[in-house]
């Protein structure tokens, strides 16, 4: 099941990747499902027959995303669904189990994410131009629209993947409304493609949803996964687990993108993550407790961390007389591995070191190009929130969603129940709000 939602700039990539999916197509043992969105209120192509709305298919080898291959393309239910919605996703997924039966399921959720919230961010013509979610949306010029080129091979094809935006509705799913729009459902494998999207508190989310998480610390290329790839291994081999899937989608993203830019993508064991996110959470606690003396070393840990995605001009915005990055996920593993080195406490150098092995356990299947691997981002497969400074945590248009007496308050809408917890974000608010990181990672034109 493919919940493809390009209603949005990202409609040429989405025909894009479904032409990689026709070049595969579905068998008499797989069926490969697709909900597709256009967009109504600004078009980016006119390919395909120039619909707009909502489409479903069983997609066929050679097919063609047109109204003449859809599934009931009057079905008003469909057409006009706002794919901002958790329950236009849920009815998607119910409707397909329902329909076409199997013995396992991978969901493939595809537009723009954030990680460890929502699915917010959102790119306009300008693939500079990033806008936080409660900014309103910019006014396009009368263009006419402009054929699709199709994959391009690069890094970055004017812009970023980044999940789920809908530019008709402006409506947006937040990572709460996946996982409770979902109840009662659970799939094998569960498969971002889009940015971001490997943390901590994505899993923690999605633990009773799927059994196999797959997602990137870092952002996405435009183009995205490569469906054929993968997609041919499951045609060949129809009973394939969901890890042995897992780890071809992985491959294939290696193979694809062959160590170029920043790209990672990772194949997260979702059985773990409950008991590895009490151990975070037990010596995050700890920490907190001595935080007058483990303070400095928290924030000497974290300065040798730089932010996944601060590569890319676009991450960057004007906030309070600087250049701050908007995203704050740095690599768990590698976090929890330095600051045990640091740290001269026995007791949390002892269950640091008991909490890396659970989170290292975590990830099945990782990818992460050189430059993604290397000093500074150092990715092993699954990373955390973690501003570098209360100045970056202020600028933070998503801040409301860390904010621990708010949230536990119950006036957060669709709060993280990563952050419910007590831990992590505990221990993350005591720190901002008592100890002066010595540097904010800022910047006037980072790039690479």
């Amino acid at each position: 099941m493919v919940y493809m939602n390009a209603k949005n700039n990202l409609e040429c990539a989405g025909l894009a990747n479904f032409s990689q999916m026709a070049n595969v197509g579905s068998s008499d043992r797989v069926n490969l499902i697709v909900e597709l969105g256009r967009p109504a209120k600004h078009r980016y192509t006119n390919d395909e027959e120039n619909w707009t709305g909502v489409l479903r298919f069983r997609v066929k080898e050679g097919m063609h995303p047109v109204e003449g291959s859809a599934i009931n393309p009057n079905l008003a239910s469909v057409r006009n669904a706002d794919m901002g919605s958790g329950a236009t996703l849920s009815d998607f997924v119910r409707w397909s189990e329902t329909t076409f039966p199997a013995k396992k399921f991978m969901l493939v959720i595809w537009n723009h994410g954030q990680g460890w919230r929502l699915y917010q961010t959102l790119l306009l013509k300008d693939p500079a131009t990033l806008l936080p979610v409660n900014y309103k949306l910019a006014t396009f010029s009368d263009d006419d629209p402009k054929p699709c080129d199709g994959p391009s091979g690069q890094t970055l094809t004017g812009g970023f993947r980044s999940v789920s935006f809908d530019d008709d509705t402006g409506n947006f799913l937040y990572n709460r409304d996946v996982a409770d729009s979902m109840k009662g459902l659970r799939v094998d494998v569960l498969g971002f493609d889009a940015c971001l999207m490997s943390m901590i508190e994505s899993a923690y989310a999605f633990r009773d949803v799927a059994s196999i998480m797959v997602a990137s610390e870092e952002l996405v290329p435009g183009d995205g996964w490569n469906y054929d790839l993968w997609l041919r291994k499951v045609l060949d081999n129809p009973e394939m687990g969901g890890q042995a899937l897992a780890k071809e989608i992985v491959k294939s993203y290696g193979e694809t993108y062959k160590d170029s830019g920043n790209t990672t993508i990772s194949a997260i064991d979702m059985k773990g993550v409950t008991g590895a996110t009490q151990a975070l959470a037990k010596v995050s606690l700890l920490v907190r407790r001595r935080i007058r003396s483990e303070g400095p070393i928290l924030a000497f840990t974290r300065v040798s961390f730089r932010t996944f995605g601060d590569w890319y001009d676009g991450s960057w915005q004007d906030c309070q007389g600087s250049k701050i990055v908007r995203f704050h996920g740095i690599d768990l593993q590698q976090f929890l591995r330095l600051y045990a080195r640091n740290t001269q406490d026995i007791e949390i150098r002892k269950q640091l070191a008991q909490t890396e092995r659970l989170i290292a356990a975590l990830v099945i299947a990782n990818y992460a190009s050189s430059i993604s691997a290397g000093a500074a981002h150092w990715a092993t497969g699954l990373a955390v929130y973690f501003p570098s400074s209360e100045v970056d945590y202020q600028c933070d248009y998503d801040k409301s969603g860390y904010d621990v007496e708010a949230v536990r308050a119950g006036v957060v809408p669709f709060a993280p129940e990563f952050v419910e917890l007590p831990g992590w974000a505990d221990l993350l608010h005591e720190y901002l709000v008592s100890v002066r990181s010595p540097t904010s990672h800022t910047s006037d034109n980072q790039k690479r």
